[in-house]
């Protein structure tokens, strides 16, 4: 959004950045919830039990590192707008 394009290639770097780090951890995350869980025998979630613990583990990880990185890009593209 900002007239000078260095500022939007780097704001644009920083979020396809993020998303390709959320894809890899949404392909890992599917890659390790079907090795556990099967559709066959009706399990499309991953239940609060030792068996799906890693899984559970992971994706809260993966949001409490995810949502702060979100809220911290749109931040700082707020504030380099605010600059321009």
């Amino acid at each position: 959004m900002s007239p000078d394009p260095g500022l939007r290639d780097f704001a644009a770097l920083r979020v396809v950045t993020l998303l390709q780090i959320t894809l890899f951890v949404e392909m890992f995350m599917a890659w390790e919830f079907s090795r556990l869980a099967s559709p066959a025998e009706g399990i499309y979630f991953a239940a609060d039990t030792p068996h799906f613990r890693f899984v559970n583990v992971a994706s809260w990880i993966a949001v409490a590192i995810g949502y702060p990185a979100l809220l911290y890009l749109l931040s700082r593209s707020r504030e380099e707008l605010a600059h321009v």
